[in-house]
C-alpha cells in the first residue's frame, strides 16, 4: 500500500468538531459536498467546479489516507501523491490523468463516509453557522 502525501485545505475557523458528510450533489460538472458537525449546527459547503470524477467511499475502505488525512489535520485535503488520481494515472483503461494533466485530487473526510474528487480547479470553501 502506498503512502499518501496530502496537505490540508487552510479553511479558516473551521467550525466542525466531529465533521461527517451529509449530501453530496452533482449537477453539470459541479459538486457540491456539504459537510456538517453532527451537532447540526454548522457546516461547511465545498463547491468544486470542473469535476472530472468523484467516488464516496467509507473511510474503512481508504486505509491509504490514513493517518495523512486524519481530522485531526483538517477536513479538507489535497492529494499531491499516493491517492486514487495515482491510482488511475496507472490503471490500464484510464484516460483521465493523460487528458487532463492538471487535475488534482482533493478529498472531504467525514466520520463514515468520505467523497474523493478529481477536478481541474481547486474547491470555493464557504462555512455556515447555525446550519441546523
Amino acid at each position: 500500500m502506498s503512502t499518501v502525501d496530502a496537505k490540508p485545505i487552510d479553511v479558516s475557523d473551521w467550525p466542525l468538531q466531529q465533521a461527517e458528510v451529509a449530501a453530496v450533489e452533482y449537477r453539470y460538472g459541479a459538486l457540491r459536498v456539504h459537510v456538517a458537525d453532527t451537532s447540526g449546527n454548522k457546516s461547511v459547503i465545498a463547491l468544486f467546479e470542473d469535476v472530472q470524477a468523484f467516488r464516496v467511499l467509507d473511510e474503512r475502505d481508504l486505509q491509504e489516507f490514513w493517518p495523512a488525512c486524519s481530522s485531526a489535520t483538517g477536513g479538507i485535503f489535497e492529494i499531491n501523491g499516493g491517492g486514487w488520481l495515482s491510482q488511475e494515472s496507472q490503471r490500464p483503461g484510464s484516460m483521465l490523468a493523460h487528458m487532463h494533466p492538471q487535475m488534482k485530487e482533493y478529498l472531504v473526510t467525514g466520520q463514515n463516509e468520505c467523497v474523493n474528487v478529481l477536478a481541474n480547479t481547486a474547491p470555493a470553501i464557504g462555512s455556515m453557522q447555525d446550519a441546523g
